[in-house]
């Protein structure tokens, strides 16, 4: 699958699409994101990230008749036991504390339907921790939304903050230093506001000054491998989105400053390290063969066996690659000493797998090798905790539907009674 995305398709590619695809295409990255958001301190490397089912089903009455209707959350994860909830705004919206609201209880409600009651009926459900990343400059934009919750009896409080990042107050350099950096990408939307009003010089330079710092500092990152060969690519892939929709809206095909933004694009794609991401996949695989090898060799095993071990799977690997089974590539890495997460779930996107997919292989690989030459064969304790969360996610998704279905009314057709 080639990850280099035509113009095109980033024509195609709604606002939300490209920020939901960056904030995707790194577990680490989200985790200090999340951390730095929420005032947290989950552990990135040993953490485990949990996508969550972001749609709900919410009933509304018609008449008579009871209908349904989706409603549908940006972003509900779990970093080990803890929910959040980030939704993304390009501006202002007053009923968006309503929304979070909404999102909030619907979370709620999906852990209580697989919440068990103790001795004493009594159970507990977490709350989502949720905020709120606004793109664009508007007025009036708190710090926080807030909410109070007054329990009538008692008159206890319990106060609700979700809070609000504003993208136009950080600099690049401050993401960075904010653990910020999936929103890179989008530092150029705060042009949108100028040049809408006043389509002047500065708004033009502004603009294709943000998108050429965008892509450098992306560069950089990647080179110092600061993220992943994922993340790189689709944070490159989301700053060439917003580079298009400034190219399309507001640099005509008369602007004097098109032709440079235009040419900030096209280096970028040109970029070395924006290649297919297969093949920057098989680079990073290969690597982790090649010290596999290595350290056998000081351990003074066979060098021309070793060698040969290193020639046999870099040639699975390929095969598996380029025939596009994820599974002949996840197979060949599950086989190293210490497989890693971030390569498993790399290969997983290039094939389009989701995480709860990515599990599924994982885990019938692992039987496949019990039951095979290798009876003792264990996943790394990383490998494992997150197929094992994939699982429950999955049998809690299944009995969710399984309670959705039983309360769905049903309907009668004519002449059922008889008339």
């Amino acid at each position: 699958m080639e990850n280099n995305l035509n113009i095109e398709q980033f024509k195609k590619m709604s606002a939300d699409e490209a920020i939901k695809s960056a904030f995707s295409a790194d577990d680490k990255a989200l985790i200090k994101f999340t951390n730095s958001t929420m005032g947290k301190n989950h552990d990135v490397d040993t953490s485990v990230v949990t996508k969550l089912d972001s749609s709900f089903v919410r009933p509304v009455a018609d008449g008579k008749i009871m209908m349904y209707d989706n409603l549908r959350a940006d972003m509900i994860f779990k970093i080990n036991d803890d929910i959040y909830n980030i939704e993304f705004q390009t501006t202002h919206d007053s009923t968006m504390i309503v929304r979070m609201l909404q999102y909030e209880l619907n979370t709620i409600l999906n852990e209580l339907k697989s919440a068990k009651l103790d001795d004493k009926f009594e159970t507990y459900v977490d709350i989502p921790a949720m905020s709120v990343i606004q793109l664009e400059e508007s007025k009036n934009v708190p710090d926080h939304y807030k909410v109070h919750f007054r329990n009538t009896v008692t008159n206890k409080i319990l106060t609700q903050e979700y809070p609000i990042v504003k993208l136009w107050e950080h600099t690049t350099a401050q993401l960075l230093a904010e653990n910020k950096a999936m929103l890179i990408p989008f530092t150029a939307i705060k042009n949108r506001k100028i040049l809408d009003i006043d389509k002047s010089e500065v708004g033009y330079k502004s603009t294709i000054k943000d998108i050429k710092e965008s892509y450098n500092t992306l560069s950089e990152l990647a080179e110092t491998g600061e993220i992943s060969i994922q993340a790189y690519h689709e944070y490159h892939n989301s700053t060439t989105h917003v580079a298009q929709y400034f190219l399309e809206k507001y640099f005509n095909i008369n602007n004097p400053y098109r032709k440079e933004l235009e040419t900030v694009i096209a280096e970028a794609r040109q970029e070395p390290r924006y290649r297919s991401f297969a093949d920057l996949l098989r680079e990073e695989v290969r690597e982790e063969y090649r010290s596999f090898a290595e350290l056998k060799r000081e351990e003074g095993r066979e060098e021309g066996r070793e060698e040969g071990i290193e020639i046999g799977m870099e040639k699975g690997m390929e095969k598996g690659m380029e025939k596009g089974k994820a599974e002949g590539a996840i197979d060949i890495l599950l086989r190293l000493p210490k497989p890693s997460l971030d390569t498993l779930k790399s290969i997983a996107r290039e094939y389009n797998l989701s995480d709860k997919q990515l599990a599924k292989t994982i885990s019938s690989l692992e039987d496949s090798y019990k039951k095979g030459k290798a009876p003792n064969y264990k996943l790394p304790s990383e490998i494992s905790r997150f197929c094992i969360a994939q699982r429950n996610e999955m049998m809690k998704e299944k009995s969710q539907k399984k309670s959705l279905q039983a309360e769905k009314p049903t309907t009668k057709k004519r002449g059922d009674d008889g008339r």
